[in-house]
């Protein structure tokens, strides 16, 4: 049965009618797309969102016309295709706002899209036809249109250029929030059905995407193909011929083919199957369920888990709402039951005294969907009654993190049973009540039941193995309760121990957060302030897996209670402490606690034990005093009932003088905990007595802190922070920086790296990415060899200068603090990461993001974990016990345990110069003559930075400038002003203190001619065309001058005339490219994707007016932080001289020198190019600048390197060692031949190295057969890569060849440690995009063997570790030879962790 279309009412309205069409409507798509994909990559692991995103210079596309198309070869899919296990196609947001494409069963597309809050979603489908399946790849497009004319969204999908499904929907003109995108991998945030929630879905497996053509987006276009009505009856041809086969089986008019009431034209507008009298298959024909009221594309309308048949046809009841007689039982749940939908007196018990079959056993361990929403056949489960039981052997557990045995949803709503120390099962409800703001919210609710396990129910540790009897616990929810609000209780054993009740309401215990049996889950019922607690795996015992966790839905579990010996004490409870034994419990007091066993039993204490949570209070005194004898510390404020007891606080209110500060936070900060006039100031001294907001326990990607809700505060990026963390550190010599903790990005963002020479450096950056500040602390050896360290990292969001501060803490001391102005928020939107998970964190202070690699010099504390303190400025308090004037926690730091090596007055302990005192009010080490390694002592630096081997920055150490032939300055960076740091000039050969040298005789920047006139000082302006030079071999002639036709004030661009707009010049027509652009210092290529323009290399080209020995100075940097990079190339007269590549987000970039012997005439051009880092020639984001300066200079300067014009070869074949030895001579001599690209026979042989003395070993090939005459090619490569020059040989194979020892390797292995793990694939990523060292081995970096290191290398080794992909081919895992048949060429030189 075909359930293929869902078209409203406007497709005729808006879409047959294409004469209304606006600007950004496009019946075909017959121009470039502005962004390809062709990588599949799953949710918060690669893809940005959408939200507020540029694309191709277009800003913001979320609120703009989208159209996306993909080519696809769909399968059918299997059954279980369904709910969390829907397949992904594409997704960007979530369930508040967000826009999604999936594959579901049976066989069905669906586009989801969710706005206003989540609770407007629009919907349409299409179920593929048999046909369909058949004909291989269909062409599939889906758009979201804005505005339909009306201030209505039209969601809708197109296959092979036709409309198949069609809906308008109030939603708002936003498509995608902020939560990352997704293309054919799993991901847990989709758009939804409504509710606030999302969806979740899991990888693409039913068929295949052409990833060649890719997932193309084209931003602000609504692709609206012309629609097809041949017969003129008003119906589309597509629908037609989808369910009927043929244009004749279906009319117009009253025409009614499936006789069900509802004519054809109807059927095309309400989405039904105009074949099918009954579309939803649930007893009523489409037509009658129009009368009605009731869906006929949803079987069961009103969810009270009966088809709308049933109810109107077998009982009576009414099909639009789902509870019919009004008595708060759904009517499937009371026909479940056997009670009578229709009598409001008719209705389920509150509870069951014992246990039939549960409805769903889970006998595995680990996370699975969350209960939110499913349905078992009587509507949504957890909107219903619900018991779950868990079977287990439980260890003493005394201290540690909670561990969880089953929890659903979050801190929101959600339910969670944990074990926590002392020995103590805790089930927790978190629901909805009035939040500080006065407003009724979910989160700001939780019930509570407590239960210690006494002693006999607890297992015994006998060599390893757990002995004793399994505790089954059940924990029930009552959604509706006597009171009419909800309760929660728990039964132990069958004994109910507890029960606590949520204020009214809250009739729904999960959230849309996943579920966890034994496991960890990703967020823990909480304690009613709106955030999540945390937990750990369940250590501390064992699960009875084969029980598994049982679920009974609609059921409330109340075992009912024996008391045969008549003592008035159950003997279920009496069993818990005296298992078969009924004497040793009565009317007495056993523990003389001044409570009788049969009160302890009311309250929920221990009748053997006197004090029961050990807090140094009795139960007695615990009873009278309103204390919970169960909880060490009744309200939850971190204090125990006898420490408030002791000072005078209340223990049963954590804010005992209601100043809206908790006792504890006042104790920490210094004030008052029973004066409400004494308020904590805006930081605290002790974060011992401050629990955290969160912890996390897992190193990797987070989200992004950026506008987070934490702990009930909002926002948690624009107030106050402090976060924490242990590390035992080694020595760091050399190395890229290593990442602790980072979130946000070069805009706004902070993070804590770990750099050469072992130094901690916390960076937060705000005001657009340019306001950076930085404080920093270099480990003495001491801390170095002190094992766990604990930090902490500090944002004071308005300090007392009513700006920023910063500061770095290290055992308790703050060893470094900033105050600025810091835009007053510390994470943008970017994503988080704690020990790794991020390749770039923020921040270079240009808009743009620093790399990192993970943190691996040392080992991070992960018992302890990422500690976050929401809005609390940590500023610890300093003692100095000794009276020498230096604070003991900072004598600490470099005389663990002896406060005497270090003194006050003019003791000097590293006799640098600088006292004691001095280092301590200076920062610096006070047992290293010199903390910053420049060779300078401390007491030396007076002028300089004693921290900071280049004080101005200017690339020369302190000592190189004070001590340089001139000296310059080392404050600053340019000594003589003339615009040239030190390190230029010194580089150049010039006097960095003559502001007169060099002498500077030609400017791009100051040269540059306003008026657009070529010529100008002798600079021209044009571009390179690469596409149609057909030796891609840059020659002057290649140069294409832009052209002005209008004069000075410049005009519109015109393709065949005027370049100049009187600001710059432009290529660039109506904004549709090409992008090829020159400014005074901005410019732009054009990238070979920009289809159908070609590659443009722009071009600042200078003719030489005189005879000089200068050095050509030049400068490139990106402006537009994003993309893959660019290249810049120095010509002389056509040869290069000169190269560089950056990064995408390299908005420093490079400054770099080459001396040249100038003749008048010699052509000088500066060229930008698209080929970014890693060879990538698309445009992606390549806004840049560039400049040119001509030094004259008085000293000789070499001939430059310059390309070869020819070479020649000799081949000789070296039998013994099985290779060709190449000697290669080159023209002119000292020509840039430093490598070569073999081919034997034509096939590629490798890249090798020229020797020192011009040869080349090439191994002989494999199909070497004694005799056999073989051809060999010898090309020289330039330093970008590309082959040159060659020349040619034979030779011939010897009558016996030695095999040479093939070396062994691990694939997969790029970083040679031993292992594959992730930082194999981030060593991928850093080589060919970030400069990264080259592999030792490139056969172990081709991860998937397919004869080249790129980035689908570092793809096959993430997709292998986290998300089930192929192990790497052989030699794979183990150590072997490389089996590539033929020899890829790859070569392998050494690999020391093989042996």
């Amino acid at each position: 049965m075909y359930r293929a279309f869902f078209i409203c009412l406007t497709f005729s309205a808006a879409l047959l009618n294409m004469k209304g069409a606006r600007a950004d409507d496009f019946e075909s798509l017959d121009f470039p797309p502005d962004e390809v994909l062709n990588v599949i990559s799953a949710g918060n692991n690669g893809l940005p969102t959408y939200n507020n995103r540029t694309v191709n210079r277009i800003a913001t596309v979320d609120r703009l016309d989208a159209t996306f198309t993909l080519s696809v070869d769909f399968d059918p899919t299997p059954e279980t295709s369904v709910g969390d296990l829907r397949e992904l196609i594409w997704e960007s947001g979530g369930g508040t706002i967000g826009f999604s494409f999936v594959y579901e069963h049976p066989n069905t597309l669906v586009l989801r899209a969710a706005g206003n809050s989540g609770i407007s979603v629009a919907t349409a489908r299409v179920e593929l036809s048999q046909e369909q399946l058949d004909d291989g790849e269909l062409d599939v497009a889906w758009t979201f249109d804005i505005d339909n004319g009306a201030g209505l969204q039209v969601i809708t999908i197109i296959i092979n250029d036709e409309v198949f499904a069609s809906v308008t929907e109030d939603l708002q003109p936003d498509w995608s929030g902020g939560n990352a995108s997704a293309f054919g991998g799993a991901s847990t945030s989709l758009a939804a059905g409504g509710g606030n929630t999302s969806l979740r879905a899991q990888a693409f497996l039913s068929g295949t995407f052409n990833l060649e053509e890719g997932l193309a987006f084209y931003a602000n276009a609504n692709y609206i193909p012309g629609l097809v009505d041949d017969d003129g009856d008003g119906l589309p041809d597509a629908w037609e011929l989808l369910n009927a086969g043929d244009l004749d089986a279906l009319d117009d008019g009253e025409a009614d083919a499936d006789a069900d009431g509802l004519n054809d034209t109807a059927e095309f507008e309400r989405g039904t199957n105009p074949l099918a009298a009954d579309t939803d298959e649930d007893g009523l024909d489409d037509g009658a369920e129009v009368e009605l009221n009731t869906s006929p594309l949803r079987a069961d309308s009103d969810g009270d888990g009966l088809s709308d048949g049933e109810e109107v046809n077998e009982h009576g009841t009414n099909p639009t709402l789902a509870d019919t007689d009004g008595d708060g039982f759904l009517d499937g749940e009371e026909l479940f039951f056997g009670f009578d939908p229709l009598d409001p007196d008719s209705f389920p018990p509150p509870g069951v005294e014992e246990l039939d079959d549960p409805d769903e056993v889970i006998n595995v361990l680990g996370t699975f969907p969350a209960y939110n929403g499913r349905n078992l056949g009587r509507g949504a489960v957890d909107q219903m009654d619900a018991t779950f039981t868990v079977k287990a052997l439980f260890a003493p557990k005394l201290d540690g993190n909670r561990e969880v045995l089953f929890e659903t949803g979050g801190g929101w709503t959600g339910i969670a049973l944990v074990y926590e120390a002392p020995s103590t099962l805790v089930y927790r409800a978190a629901g909805r009540d009035v939040n500080p703001a006065g407003v009724n919210e979910w989160g700001w609710a939780v019930a509570t039941v407590r239960f210690q396990l006494p002693e006999p129910l607890l297992a015994v540790d006998e060599d390893g193995v757990l002995d004793g009897e399994e505790v089954e616990v059940a924990i029930t929810f009552d959604v509706e309760d006597e009171n009419f609000g909800q309760s929660i209780s728990m039964v132990v054993n069958g004994y109910t121990v507890g029960v606590d009740s949520l204020p009214a309401n809250s009739n729904d215990w999960s959230g849309g957060n996943a579920a966890a049996y034994g496991v960890a889950g990703s967020g823990l019922a909480s304690t009613g302030q709106r955030s999540d607690l945390t937990g750990i795996n369940f250590a501390s015992g064992s699960i009875n897996v084969e029980e598994g966790l049982k679920f009974y839905s609609g059921v409330i579990w109340m075992p009912p209670v024996t008391d045969t010996d008549k003592d008035g004490l159950p003997d279920e409870w009496e069993g818990f402490y005296f298992p078969g034994d009924l004497a040793a419990l009565g009317e007495g007091d056993l523990d003389n606690d001044g409570l009788s066993d049969d009160a302890e039993r009311l309250i929920g204490s221990n009748p053997t034990v006197a004090d029961t949570d050990a807090d140094g209070l009795t139960d007695a005194e615990e009873a009278a005093g309103g204390t919970d004898p169960g909880n060490p510390d009744t309200d939850g404020d971190s204090l125990s009932d006898a420490e408030e007891l002791d000072l005078g606080t209340n223990p049963v209110n954590a804010d005992s003088d209601e100043d809206g500060f908790d006792d504890n936070v006042e104790l920490a900060a210094g004030s008052d905990p029973n004066n409400p006039n004494s308020i904590p100031g805006d930081f605290v001294v002790d974060l011992d007595l401050v629990e955290p907001a969160e912890v996390i326990n897992v190193l990797g990607a987070l989200p992004t802190y950026h506008g987070r809700a934490v702990a009930g505060f909002a926002g948690v990026d624009l107030i106050d922070m402090t976060f924490t963390a242990s590390v035992d550190f080694d020595e760091k010599l050399e190395g890229q920086r290593e990442l602790i903790w980072e979130t946000g990005g070069g805009t706004v963002g902070s993070s804590v790296c770990y750099e050469a020479p072992s130094t901690l450096v916390y960076r937060s950056v705000g005001g657009s990415g340019l306001l950076l500040g930085t404080v920093s602390f270099r480990l003495p050896p001491t801390l170095i060899e002190a094992g766990d360290l604990d930090l902490a990292w500090v944002y004071d969001d308005l300090d007392d200068a009513g700006v920023q501060s910063i500061s770095l803490v290290v055992n308790g001391f703050a060893v470094d603090t900033l105050s600025m102005n810091l835009g007053g928020d510390w994470s943008g939107s970017n994503a988080a990461g704690f020990g790794s998970g991020s390749t770039n964190a923020a921040a270079n202070g240009a808009n743009g993001t620093i790399p990192v690699s993970p943190f691996t010099s040392g080992i991070i504390n992960i018992e302890e974990g990422l500690k976050f303190y929401v809005n609390i400025n940590y500023q610890p308090a300093t003692t100095d016990s000794d009276e020498d004037g230096l604070a003991d926690g900072w004598e600490g730091l470099y005389s663990p345990d002896d406060l005497g090596a270090l003194s006050g007055g003019d003791a000097d302990a590293d006799e640098d110069g600088l006292t004691d005192t001095g280092e301590y009010e200076a920062g610096t080490d006070p047992f290293a003559a010199d903390s910053d390694g420049d060779g300078l002592s401390d007491g030396e630096e007076t002028a300089t930075d004693p921290l900071n081997p280049d004080t101005d920055g200017d690339g020369l150490t302190d000592f190189d400038e004070l001590n340089g032939d001139p000296a310059t300055d080392p404050a600053n960076p340019d000594t003589d002003g003339d615009g040239l740091s030190d390190s230029l000039e010194v580089l150049a050969g010039t006097d960095p203190t003559d502001p007169a040298s060099p002498v500077i005789v030609a400017d791009s920047v100051v040269d540059w001619s306003e008026t657009g006139e070529q010529g100008a000082g002798g600079w021209y302006y044009g571009y390179y065309n690469i596409t149609t030079d057909l030796d891609f071999i840059y020659d002057p002639d290649d140069f294409i001058e832009f052209l002005n036709d209008t004069g000075p004030a410049g005009g519109a661009v015109s393709p065949d005339g005027n370049n100049w707009t009187g600001a710059n010049w432009d290529l660039t027509t109506l904004g549709a490219g090409p992008w090829t652009m020159i400014g005074l210092e901005a410019i732009h290529p054009n990238g070979a994707n920009s289809d159908p323009f070609e590659e443009h290399w722009p071009i600042r080209r200078w003719v030489s007016d005189r005879d000089a020995n200068v050095n050509l100075i030049w400068h490139m940097r990106k402006t537009n932080l994003n993309g893959a990079g660019v290249s810049g190339f120095l010509f002389i007269n056509g040869e290069e001289v000169d190269m560089a590549a950056i990064a995408g987000r390299d908005g420093v970039g490079v400054t770099r020198s080459v001396p040249f012997a100038l003749s008048e005439g010699d052509v000088i051009d500066l060229a930008l190019t698209p080929i970014g880092a890693n060879g990538n020639t698309a445009d992606s984001s390549d806004g840049s600048a560039n400049w040119l300066k001509i030094a004259q200079t008085d000293g000789e300067v070499p001939p430059p390197v310059v390309a070869c014009q020819d070479i020649e070869i000799t081949c000789d074949v070296v039998a013994d060692e099985s290779l060709v030895r190449v000697a290669v001579t080159t023209s002119p001599a000292d020509c840039d031949c430093d490598s070569v690209a073999i081919f034997i026979d034509d096939q590629p042989a490798g890249i090798l190295a020229v020797s020192d003395i011009g040869t080349v070993d090439v191994p002989l090939p494999e199909n070497c057969d004694p005799g056999s005459v073989h051809a060999m090619e010898v090309a020289c490569r330039n330093r970008l890569g590309r082959i040159g020059q060659s020349s040619f040989c034979e030779f011939t194979c010897p009558a016996d060849i030695i095999d040479p020892v093939e070396p062994r390797f691990r694939r997969g292995d790029p970083d040679n440690n031993g292992a594959i793990q992730l930082t194999d694939g981030i060593f991928i990523l850093n080589f060919l995009f970030l400069g990264g060292a080259d592999p030792i081995c490139f056969d172990a970096a081709d991860a998937d063997n397919n004869g080249s290191v790129q980035l689908t290398d570092g793809i096959f080794i993430l997709n292998f570790l986290f998300l089930g992909g192929e192990a790497p081919p052989a030699p794979g895992l183990d150590c072997g030879e490389d089996p590539a048949e033929p020899d890829d060429g790859l070569g392998c030189e050494t690999f020391d962790s093989c042996g």
